[in-house]
């Protein structure tokens, strides 16, 4: 991450960031699709680490397949939680406000959260890796917007220890239940 702030923190680059227009437009539908998307992915996810909590890891990864493949409403919300990150994307790639994309950012960051209660720490990292890198990114395209500062790699080096000792002690947990 302090490489990339350095990197992007060497370059200028001029970046129209205008909301006017068809801009302004797919940014709202953008942002539109992607509450209508969260928010059925969210039910999902809640069932999913329901899911596990009741019948554990090794049925979530045999038998979870067949209870979507016998409820199709909630195959169908399984469908839509792989539509959430593509959505963001698209969202993000219409360069909305720092306000805005945090409002945003905590909703997905939330989202990626519960993806961690069904053993899945690749999403969960990828996720906040884009985020990172999104913000470093507008950073480096807005800097009179002021996205990161320098105070930030503190606090962002501090939540990966914390994630790295958690994830340590959920093994240990996961290997006890086992």
């Amino acid at each position: 991450i302090a490489v990339a702030y350095w990197i992007t923190k060497r370059k200028s680059t001029d970046i129209v960031c205008s909301v006017e227009g068809e801009n302004g437009m797919v940014q709202k539908v953008s942002r539109f699709t992607y509450f209508v998307v969260l928010i059925p992915a969210v039910i999902y996810r809640f069932y999913t680490v329901f899911y596990v909590q009741s019948h554990g890891y090794a049925a979530y990864y045999t038998d979870f397949q067949m209870l979507l493949n016998e409820n199709i409403l909630l195959s169908i919300f399984g469908k839509l939680d792989y539509m959430v990150s593509p959505c963001v994307c698209i969202y993000l790639a219409s360069m909305p406000s720092k306000k805005e994309f945090y409002s945003t950012a905590a909703l997905y960051a939330m989202y990626l959260t519960l993806t961690l209660g069904a053993g899945a720490r690749g999403p969960f990292l990828l996720g906040v890796f884009f985020l990172l890198f999104y913000i470093l990114y507008r950073a480096a395209a807005t800097p009179a917007e002021g996205w990161f500062k320098r105070s930030y790699l503190v606090l962002c080096g501090a939540f990966f220890v914390v994630f790295a000792l958690g994830a340590y002690f959920s093994g240990l947990i996961r290997d006890e239940a086992s």
